[in-house]
């Protein structure tokens, strides 16, 4: 009875961790630290677009480009060697050879008696391109300050300058790195500084 009991825990146990990997929303990889595929999760297939028998069994920076191999191979190997988990932001490839932007989290594990590595694999496709939008209009907006006929200055919440125009150097005629130490308080009368 206790070895059925036994049996049943672990058998529960089991499934409710091979639920979890399968049902991850990340596309999960468990390698050797030659990194060799043991298994997948459906979240890594998709990624792929490789079925799993595909995956499992092939090295894992086969499935990232030719010039980041180098340093995920070594540096990054070494990191979660030494520390036991590691983050990097790189790419993987699609089996249509498409380079998809992918932040990987790797740790250190014990796998029946051996330590793997355990990647997750996560596309970033949306937030890069979300970052890119952010850059371009930050552009745009740094463009149309810096060409202003008006005095335009950012400051920090002591006051002190954290962005000057070309229009506020020639206004108070102060050189930049100079203007780049004082606050509005420096350069104007006491009653309108505060």
């Amino acid at each position: 009875t206790d070895q059925k009991v036994a049996e049943v825990a672990l058998e529960e146990t089991e499934n409710r961790f091979r639920n979890l990997f399968q049902g991850s929303p990340d596309a999960i990889f468990v390698e050797d630290f030659d990194g060799k595929v043991l298994d997948v999760n459906p979240d890594a297939c998709e990624l792929h677009e490789m079925p799993r028998h595909q995956l499992v069994g092939t090295n894992v920076i086969d499935l990232v480009p030719p010039e980041m191999r180098t340093n995920i191979n070594n540096d990054f190997m070494d990191v979660v060697s030494n520390q036991g988990h590691a983050i990097i932001e790189s790419f993987s490839y699609t089996s249509s050879g498409k380079a998809i932007p992918v932040e990987i989290r790797a740790s250190k594990v014990d796998f029946s008696g051996e330590d793997v590595v355990l990647l997750h694999v996560r596309d970033i496709s949306e937030r890069k391109r979300a970052e890119l939008a952010l850059r371009e209009s930050e552009e745009k907006y740094r463009t149309i300050i810096e060409n202003i006929e008006e005095g335009y200055y950012e400051t920090d919440v002591d006051g002190v300058f954290t962005f000057v125009n070309d229009a506020l150097i020639n206004i108070l005629q102060y050189p930049v790195d100079t203007l780049m130490q004082m606050s509005h308080r420096d350069y104007m009368d006491e009653d309108a500084a505060s």
